[in-house]
């Protein structure tokens, strides 16, 4: 039976943009994707794009080989810097897999050949790496790529990307733009904020984030509710978990609950978190309230 390929790439600025993108006729898109092995290759798309918010974001949804279905969205700074990252299989009943790459740096994902040129509204580069799904790490997905996508177009649109960690002194740095939510028990939320560079804070609180009261938590080393914790991610470590390439940092510190608000027809929780980080009994870090966001869709 022959193999059908369906790829549809829309490319905007992770921002709400209109429907009026300009198209300029004869162009050539090429795409090409390898996922397990499996080679995907189409150049017939549906696109949009936006070239003044600062960033660009791809989307390719995929019926390919076997029946394997997929969603793969990446989204770039763009001086080529990667800020998203995930692939979602789409089983036969629907059932939608999510797939990430650990952390967003040149060592979990590649990126090569990144051209980006404004004026003639051009966009290309090379990929490849591993995507987890984060409960089940035995799961993975290797991908590798090349993309060329010209004529980009410009559309009026109001930005909506907005970074859940921005933190960056001489001392530490940490930038997180993609944030999962767990819920350990039936009243309480951690929420993990993953980063460009190999680390990862998590922010345990032991009630419904959203009925919190505006106030502070304090937390140290023993705390078991309303605490941060913080790991870093090691490859170095012989393990097919990726749990267990973390490794975990003591920490105390205040959590402060500072406002929630709706934006853009969405809660968000805006606070600080002021802490120490240790290594055993070493200080290695000093956080001076570092801001974070946590968005949900209002009800």
């Amino acid at each position: 039976m022959k193999k059908t390929l369906l790829i549809i790439l829309s490319i905007v600025s992770l921002v709400a943009c209109d429907n009026d993108s300009s198209e300029k006729e004869n162009a050539t898109t090429d795409l090409e994707i390898f996922v397990d092995g499996t080679f995907y290759k189409n150049t017939s798309f549906q696109s949009g794009a936006n070239e003044n918010c600062g960033f660009i974001n791809l989307n390719m949804y995929s019926l390919g080989a076997d029946d394997f279905i997929f969603d793969m969205q990446m989204t770039f700074l763009k001086n080529g810097e990667l800020l998203k990252l995930y692939l979602t299989q789409i089983t036969e009943d629907g059932t939608r897999v999510s797939f990430h790459p650990p952390y967003l740096n040149e060592s979990a994902i590649r990126i090569e050949n990144f051209v980006y040129d404004e004026a003639k509204e051009i966009v290309s580069f090379d990929f490849g790496g591993k995507l987890y799904n984060p409960l089940d790490n035995t799961l993975i997905k290797t991908i590798s790529g090349t993309l060329k996508y010209p004529n980009l177009g410009s559309d009026e649109c109001v930005p909506q990307f907005v970074p859940q960690i921005t933190y960056d002194t001489d001392e530490f740095k940490f930038i997180a733009n993609r944030v999962m939510q767990n819920m350990p028990t039936a009243s309480s939320y951690s929420f993990d904020f993953l980063s460009t560079s190999e680390s990862r804070i998590t922010i345990n609180l032991d009630e419904n984030v959203w009925d919190l009261p505006l106030k502070a938590y304090s937390f140290d080393q023993s705390s078991t509710a309303n605490y941060v914790q913080f790991a870093t991610y090691s490859n170095s470590i012989a393990t097919t978990n990726q749990e267990e390439r973390w490794f975990s940092y003591d920490t105390e510190g205040e959590i402060v609950i500072e406002e929630k608000v709706i934006e853009g027809g969405r809660d968000k929780l805006r606070g600080t978190i002021t802490m120490k980080i240790f290594n055993n009994t070493s200080l290695e870090y000093t956080i001076e309230r570092m801001d974070f966001n946590i968005w949900k869709d209002s009800e």
